[in-house]
């Protein structure tokens, strides 16, 4: 779990440490301060120099970072090697705080929830509650809305996720990202291979299982686990609700893509990338989606490489009709290189939508 540098030649961290050091000085009364606005700069490409644990929230690795370079500035020592120490023995301190267990608390564009009303994944469990949500956790109604539409409409599911962590926001972080994963599975077989819509007016996701406005964070009491926090969906709409028509053969067709997932060598990046194609479907804006989900399925079908060509040949060896694939890939790659590239954009880009989904799912099942 320890924190270190990137391994890329071009990154120069000590360069930017000996400008942190300029900046920084520290006051009588013994608090550190620094000059003008370039710490906000220099804290930004210091934090993308450093590999942190993937389960660690953006609030945990600012923590942590604020905590190397208060290490320096006490020291009077800003070199790289002196920061990983100060870093590092934060991320120590931080990793012998006792665990708590958090609940996390949403909602899910569907009538009943998922397909099996508990879900039990290695480091979480997540509960649907098609007749609401317990009364201990609607101390969250207290909490100040102003994001427009319900947080949690009548037709959506209340949804839980319990997680054990040592720190609030990283629980919050981890709850998010296995409800994510989760919702990305059912996608893969919920989401239409395609769909007709007939009007006008702002396009939405091509998700089918969206999430409701507000999370919040509950202890094993459901008092918030943190006094008017809570997190939100960007660009939130209530969207119509779903109801499966074939639940146990969801359910069925859910473990067996987790219990393959969880078995295979990779399943880590494999759950990485599904996460990243339900979150690639919840945008609003096509070519965001396209990009996206692009890039999930480079990452499971050419991982640690960049070649284009080999995506193309290995996606379409999926398919018995392998030269007609072999086009249709070709189209989506120079549709995303020139939206890319030049910004080339065409108005109705829903199939081309569909069309990656079909290559998305199909590796994933070929994968798993």
């Amino acid at each position: 779990m320890k924190v270190k540098w990137k391994k890329n030649k071009n990154l120069k961290p000590q360069l930017l440490m000996d400008r942190m050091a300029e900046i920084t000085s520290i006051m009588s009364d013994g608090r550190i301060s620094f000059s003008a606005f370039e710490k906000h700069q220099l804290d930004a490409v210091l934090l993308t120099m450093l590999e942190f644990h993937k389960e660690f929230s953006s609030s945990t690795m600012k923590a942590l970072f604020n905590s190397g370079i208060e290490y320096c500035a006490r020291r009077n020592d800003f070199t790289t090697a002196a920061f990983l120490v100060g870093i590092n023995d934060a991320v120590v301190r931080h990793g012998a705080r006792p665990e708590k267990l958090f609940i996390l608390a949403t909602s899910i564009s569907t009538f009943d929830g998922f397909a099996k009303n508990n879900i039990v994944l290695r480091s979480s469990r997540i509960k649907s509650w098609p007749k609401g949500i317990p009364k201990k956790y609607l101390v969250r109604d207290k909490l100040e809305w102003r994001r427009g539409e319900s947080p949690m409409p009548e037709e959506y599911c209340p949804i839980t996720v319990t997680v054990k962590s040592k720190d609030s926001m990283d629980a919050a972080h981890a709850a998010i990202y296995d409800l994510d994963y989760v919702r990305g599975i059912h996608a893969l077989f919920v989401n239409p291979p395609s769909e007709l819509i007939f009007g006008s007016g702002a396009q939405k996701p091509m998700n089918k299982i969206m999430l409701g406005g507000m999370h919040t964070l509950h202890d094993s009491k459901g008092r918030l686990a943190s006094e008017n926090v809570y997190w939100y969906e960007r660009n939130y709409r209530v969207r119509s609700s779903i109801q499966f028509s074939n639940k146990p053969q969801l359910a069925k067709n859910f473990n067996y893509v987790d219990e393959k997932i969880n078995i295979h060598s990779d399943g880590f990046v494999i759950k990485d990338a599904i996460v990243r194609y339900v979150r690639a479907y919840d945008e609003s804006d096509r070519n965001a989606t396209i990009q996206k989900t692009w890039a999930a399925l480079e990452s499971i079908v050419c991982p640690h490489e960049n070649n284009a060509d080999a995506i193309v040949r290995r996606c379409s060896f999926m398919f018995a009709d392998r030269p007609y694939y072999e086009q249709v890939l070709e189209h989506l790659r120079e549709y995303r290189n020139r939206n890319v590239h030049s910004g080339y954009e065409v108005e109705d880009l829903d199939y081309h939508c569909y069309q990656l989904q079909q290559f998305f799912r199909q590796a994933i099942f070929f994968l798993s």
